[in-house]
């Protein structure tokens, strides 16, 4: 009754195919094998490049100006963390889209007062950085 829900692995299903008489190709077998381990390859490059950056970019910001600035200028607008500087905001773009920007400028938003009612209080400040790319180089999202 346990054998109900354990997970088949990839043994029982090679054992499966081999007991109903289907025959596996081993050059097929190895030729996955390589090329996942290809990938795991290149998802550990990733991982590490952005275990570097860590929450360097909070979000891709998408306004009717940063969509005419993407669209006409190749500006893309970012909110990030509060500590960012430029280098690293660079590096984290690098790693998440694969695209290297040529400049990054960055504008500090500052909190601005609110009042609901007779409650008084801040809206949050944050970070906006505008990041150039190159003229083939695109992030997709906007």
């Amino acid at each position: 009754m346990l054998k109900i829900f354990k997970k088949n692995t990839k043994e029982d299903k090679d054992k499966s195919q081999a007991m109903a008489g289907k025959k596996t190709d081993k050059d097929s077998i190895a030729h996955v094998n390589s090329t996942e381990s290809l990938n795991d390859k290149k998802n550990n490059i990733v991982k590490t490049d952005l275990m570097s950056y860590p929450n360097a970019l909070i979000k891709l910001l998408v306004t009717e100006k940063s969509s005419n600035l993407a669209t006409k200028e190749n500006k893309y607008i970012f909110k990030v963390n509060l500590d960012t500087n430029k280098i690293e905001i660079k590096g984290a773009i690098k790693a998440i889209y694969g695209v290297t920007p040529i400049d990054v400028n960055v504008i500090n938003i500052p909190r601005k007062q609110r009042r609901f009612g007779r409650n008084q209080g801040y809206k949050a400040g944050y970070r906006k950085a505008i990041v150039t790319l190159a003229k083939g180089d695109k992030i997709e999202g906007i």
